[in-house]
């Protein structure tokens, strides 16, 4: 308990930084144009990506705090820039939770592909496959069941990716010395 307090103090204290807060801001505006150009659409309920991979590194670099509030910030803006279906709150709840998840287990820990693929795999099962359909079977009427086997299917097929990639973009940050540098 004790380290989940410092975590939250210590993400809530880079709020403060400016450096943290241009960088936060820098790859928020990185997830919104990946959001425009990278996102592919299959069906009005699946969405294949790349703009995840800046909200995660906000809350590995700056923790479950700034995370969560920059992923809420930027959930509303990715929607009003391209609104893709009806707004529902849900959905920014569930970007903030999945920031959360993704600070808590890897804000100022030692990065290994094992902790990066569990983290993907944690956020993948809450928040992709359990409350986003949960969130799109509310919105658009749909029974939960029917909109849940194909979101299994696509997250069981790129967790795997998504964790490789993650972890090279991680690799690739702690090589450049930016990781260490962001605290």
């Amino acid at each position: 308990m004790q380290r989940i307090t410092a975590i939250f103090k210590d993400s809530a204290e880079e709020l403060k930084n400016v450096r943290s807060l241009c960088i936060t801001a820098m790859l928020m505006a990185l997830s919104s144009v990946l959001t425009l150009v990278s996102t592919i659409n299959i069906g009005p309920y699946i969405h294949i990506g790349l703009s995840w991979i800046p909200q995660a590194m906000i809350s590995i670099l700056f923790g479950p705090v700034t995370g969560a509030i920059a992923a809420g910030a930027l959930d509303l803006i990715n929607y009003f820039i391209r609104p893709d279906g009806g707004f529902f709150p849900g959905f920014t709840i569930c970007a903030m939770i999945g920031a959360l998840i993704y600070g808590l287990l890897l804000y100022k820990r030692k990065l290994s592909f094992v902790r990066i693929f569990v983290t993907k795999g944690i956020v993948d099962l809450f928040c992709n496959i359990i409350i986003n359909t949960l969130c799109l079977s509310i919105l658009y009427g749909q029974a939960f069941k029917v909109l849940f086997l194909p979101r299994v299917i696509k997250n069981v097929i790129t967790w795997p990716i998504y964790s490789v990639m993650l972890f090279v973009v991680l690799t690739a940050l702690d090589k450049a010395r930016v990781r260490r540098a962001a605290f």
